[in-house]
């Protein structure tokens, strides 16, 4: 469920956290991360993006592991409309570390989005994992994302 952060001083933008999980991820893994919801029965949505309603920009995007990676890698993508974007500062790229945040300026080009269309055609957030074959300890670590969003000109 997204958490609105706040931004009082500036009324038209609206910085919002989504959170994606995956559980007992394997080696060789290659999946787009499901949306978290603490009151699905479940605790997660079958969902695997998330509707943005206004133009603007992913600005972070931060990671736990629930334990330490032992050997291989992973590699974490913010996806919109389902294809990762470009801009490498926001691509957690070949790493062991088992929490950290990759972060850019509001205003990287790759990482800003357009408004849905007037036809209602939705922007959808999501994220890829890809880990490697070496990727220990497999399946018995879950993975939480959260994906900082800078939705701007937001007027209701």
């Amino acid at each position: 469920m997204p958490r609105i952060l706040g931004t009082p001083h500036w009324p038209q933008f609206s910085l919002h956290r989504f959170t994606f999980q995956a559980a007992k991820v394997a080696a060789s893994a290659n999946l787009a991360m499901t949306v978290t919801a603490t009151d699905a029965t479940s605790g997660t949505l079958g969902i695997n993006g998330i509707v943005l309603p206004f133009a603007g920009s992913i600005v972070r995007a931060a990671w736990n592991w629930s334990g330490a990676i032992t050997g291989g890698t992973f590699t974490l993508t913010p996806t919109l409309n389902g294809a990762n974007i470009s801009v490498a500062k926001l691509i957690a790229s070949a790493l062991a570390t088992q929490n950290g945040l990759v972060a850019v300026d509001g205003q990287e080009p790759g990482a800003r989005f357009a408004a849905p269309t007037s036809a209602g055609v939705p922007v959808l957030l999501g994220v890829n994992l890809v880990t490697t074959s070496g990727f220990l300890p497999a399946g018995s670590l879950d993975l939480s994302v959260d994906v900082y969003v800078l939705l701007e000109n937001v007027q209701l």
